[in-house]
């Protein structure tokens, strides 16, 4: 868990697939961009969306949106600043 600095709220690590990546290539370079920390994914916990949970952007843009949660391995790496990691949780 990373906790967010720009709205001070808990979040797994997560982001959008770049073109050509697979889910699992995304995984892991979100958790590397958001914690420094490499990972490898290793299967599926869970696909989770919400129909009340609807995103509505300035430029007009509606979009309801889902989370696709993936369990990894812990490979190294070393944790940034850009989030705050959970390392109370890992105690």
């Amino acid at each position: 868990m990373i906790h967010r600095t720009d709205n001070e709220y808990w979040s797994i690590p997560g982001g959008g697939i770049e073109p050509g990546e697979s889910v699992r290539e995304a995984a892991a370079r979100e958790v590397n961009e958001e914690t420094g920390m490499d990972c490898e994914i290793t299967g599926l916990v869970g696909i989770y969306s919400n129909p009340r949970h609807v995103a509505a952007y300035d430029d007009g843009e509606v979009r309801q949106e889902f989370s696709i949660c993936l369990a990894g391995r812990l490979l190294g790496g070393s944790i940034h600043g850009l989030y705050r990691p959970a390392t109370s949780l890992l105690q």
